[in-house]
């Protein structure tokens, strides 16, 4: 059962007005589907990343954390091209995720990048997963 009261339609709301009005070229915040669900009732808040990714779960969705840690995977890595559902989180720009988020999440991936250079902008990062991981839809 949803820990919050309208949970599962919250994350239902948030997959249809990303489909219907983001994508490559169009960027949604957060800002904008907090006040998205606003208008449909729904309260929301940042804080509530981790039920939400327990709620993705609950749905069939794995999660992938983008962070650069020890621990992280390729975007390349099969593991992510054969999950049936991939679910992306990003960080903000400069301080990323927190610790807690990234293990809450079932896998740590990275963008590989050349010697030196160690961050992308959130959009830039959103921008190459969502590319790397478009490929799968044509295999």
């Amino acid at each position: 059962m949803a820990r919050a009261p309208f949970q599962k339609l919250k994350i239902l709301y948030i997959m249809d007005y990303l489909l219907r009005y983001s994508d490559e070229y169009h960027p949604v915040t957060v800002a904008q589907l907090i006040e998205e669900l606003g208008k449909r009732g729904i309260s929301a808040e940042r804080k509530s990343i981790y039920s939400d990714i327990d709620t993705l779960r609950s749905l069939g969705f794995s999660t992938a954390a983008m962070a650069l840690t020890d621990n992280s995977i390729s975007i390349e890595d099969p593991v992510l091209a054969d999950a049936e559902k991939l679910a992306i989180v990003l960080g903000s720009e400069g301080n990323g995720l927190c610790e807690e988020t990234i293990a809450h999440c079932d896998y740590t991936a990275r963008i590989p990048m050349y010697h030196g250079v160690d961050s992308l902008n959130v959009a830039a990062a959103g921008a190459v997963i969502f590319w790397q991981l478009r490929a799968r839809e044509k295999n």
